[in-house]
Order: C-alpha cells, then structure tokens, then sequence
C-alpha cells in the first residue's frame, strides 16, 4: 500500500521538574542521558520529517540542540504535574503554524519509555495507515494481574472472580506508553492525543513495563537494556 501521510512530527515532551527523581530525562541511563534514546530513537526513523523537544529545562534544551534537535521553551503553566500532554503537544503545534509549518501526524514520544524496538514506528504506521476508520493509534500490552478497587476499606475484584486462574482471565490491555500516533486537526480540534477510533498496537515483549518514574526502575531499566544489548545496540 501507498504511504498515505508524508508529513509526521515527532514531540517529545521533557519538563525539568521531577519530584521522585530530580532531572530525570537527564540522568544518565547506560552511559547516556535518558532522553537520548527517545531522540536517537525518532532520529533513525525515515518516515519522521520533524522532531521537535518541548521543555522548559535548559540543560534539556542544551543536550538536544546537541543532538540536533529543535527545542521549543514551553511557558511555565505548561510545566506541572498536572498539565496533559496534549497541551504540549497542541502549543507545539500552535507555535509551528505560527512559520507555516503543518503536519498531517504527530507521533508523540515519552522520554520515561526508553526501550522501543528497532521497528516499532514503522509497524504502527503501517497499521494506523492500513486502517481508515482510525483516528489515532496508541501501543499497549496484555494485563496479567488480577486487579481490584478498595471500598469502605476492603478490597473487590475488578477483572476476575475470586479463586479465578490468572491464566483464565479475559484478556485486557493496559496502555503501555511507548508510541502515540495521532492527527494533527484531532490535537487541536479535541485537545487530545487519543480519540475517536483508538487503534491498539499490541506488543508482547517485556520492555514496556519500564516506565521510569522511580529509582528502582533506573535499576531495573538499566538491567533489561544490558540484558538485551543486541536489540538495542541500533541506538548507540
């Protein structure tokens, strides 16, 4: 089939602010600082025409510029904890159409997920450009964990019957991170990054699981990329 986009943007959101583990997207993983790996990562793909950082971190922005990479400062009210990311993602827009700069996609890359293989964006778009009725794409994993709410102080199943197999679970998903596919319009029309028809992307390796958020998954981080050097040996 044809390529049917060939205008896709790359953002990848990197505030200087973290309360667990302060400079985060900086310290180093490996040897190198976390957020190079996203950008590496969006740097190998062909299909990616722009990629742009948004922060509000200088020593982000410096290490970027570095690599090679277009850093647009985000404003103060655009760096808390609670500011959705497609906020970020929507003032990039904003201030690329302020130059006349338009793109159909917008891949949006978390710096915390680190571990993409070598083919992960090319498969999803592919799939996301294989399927019409799609309005954005998000990658997800299967859940294996029995899950439940507390109420009134005790604990009630949410996804399985008490003395029920974990193997006997109906299959749930949870999304797991690492690549958002979405359209541009749908970003600043909806002010999301998901909407409408949500295509998953199954992957069903152990990598999405680190999501660094805490030292111990550095620790754990760090361990499975060495464990697995050769998958990821295309980054470095």
């Amino acid at each position: 089939m044809a390529e049917k986009y060939n205008n896709i943007l790359a953002v990848i959101p990197a505030r200087g602010g973290s309360k667990r583990i302060p400079g985060k997207n900086v310290r180093m993983f490996s040897g190198k600082p976390l957020i190079y790996y996203t950008i590496r990562f969006a740097q190998l793909q062909k299909r990616i025409n722009k990629i742009v950082i948004s922060t509000d971190d200088y020593e982000i922005k410096d290490i970027a510029e570095k690599l090679g990479v277009e850093v647009i400062i985000r404003p103060k009210e655009l760096a808390t904890d609670f500011t959705p990311s497609a906020d970020v993602i929507k003032h990039v827009l904003i201030e690329l159409y302020k130059k006349n700069i338009y793109f159909d996609l917008v891949v949006t890359l978390q710096v915390t997920n680190p571990l993409r293989p070598e083919n992960l964006f090319l498969n999803c778009l592919k799939q996301f450009e294989n399927n019409l009725k799609s309005n954005c794409l998000i990658s997800i994993s299967k859940n294996i964990l029995k899950l439940g709410t507390i109420k009134n102080g005790f604990f009630n199943p949410a996804n399985y019957s008490l003395g029920q197999r974990s193997q006997d679970l109906l299959p749930n998903y949870f999304e797991n991170g690492l690549i958002y596919i979405s359209h541009s319009n749908s970003i600043l029309n909806e002010n999301s990054i998901i909407s409408g028809n949500i295509l998953p992307y199954i992957v069903d390796h152990q990598f999405p699981i680190v999501d660094i958020d805490e030292e111990i998954d550095f620790v754990y981080g760090e361990f499975l990329f060495n464990k697995n050097i050769e998958l990821f040996n295309y980054l470095l």
